[in-house]
């Protein structure tokens, strides 16, 4: 399955494509892109029911914790609190 395609399919382009900050991908001459919106991601069952979970805002930050999470909101919301 070609996870990268599926969230893309799936957030219909509302977050970055890179990390405001420390992105491993974007080259350092690129500009940082305009603010898009947040997703959550959660790495247990029991976590997102308690509400513990961690704000994403870029695809990149998806990608790198494909692994870890179980659950995330496929809705991009316009803003997320730490």
């Amino acid at each position: 399955m070609n996870i990268p395609f599926v969230v893309e399919t799936v957030l219909h382009d509302g977050l970055l494509k890179y990390k405001f900050k420390n992105s491993k991908i974007r080259s350092i001459t690129t500009k940082p892109g305009k603010s898009k919106g947040a997703i959550f991601a959660y790495r247990s069952k029991k976590s997102m029911i308690g509400g513990r979970g961690v704000v994403l805002t870029s695809e990149e930050a998806i990608h790198e914790n494909q692994d870890t999470f179980t659950h995330w909101t496929p809705n991009v919301y316009r803003y997320g609190t730490y």
